[in-house]
């Protein structure tokens, strides 16, 4: 990763800090699914269709779905990185941007 790149994604992550302390959440490496909920405002039904249909592209490892989430599992429980909260936002952001019916 470039050097651009990589200040751009550590500029998401404080910035998606600071949206989640708002929240009066703690800064954890990784969040719950109903955490994660809460930060995104979305349902759980509608957390574990993102993650459940997460895929990534096989040549660059980007998801091919911008709106799905990367997560893993503990004992029982799916987590998300907050790296991965900061790329959906952004992925999100620009897919919206880029795609948006006019």
């Amino acid at each position: 990763m470039s050097e651009t790149n990589q200040g751009k994604r550590d500029e998401c992550i404080e910035q998606t800090k600071k949206m989640i302390q708002a929240l009066g959440l703690p800064i954890m490496g990784s969040y719950r699914p109903g955490e994660v909920c809460k930060i995104l405002g979305i349902s759980a039904r509608t957390f574990f269709r993102m993650t459940n249909e997460y895929e990534p592209d096989p040549i660059t490892g980007k998801p091919l779905k911008p709106e799905t989430l990367d997560s893993f599992m503990t004992v029982g429980q799916k987590r998300v990185p907050i790296s991965e909260l900061a790329d959906y936002l952004v992925r999100n952001n620009t897919y919206e941007k880029h795609h948006a019916l006019i």
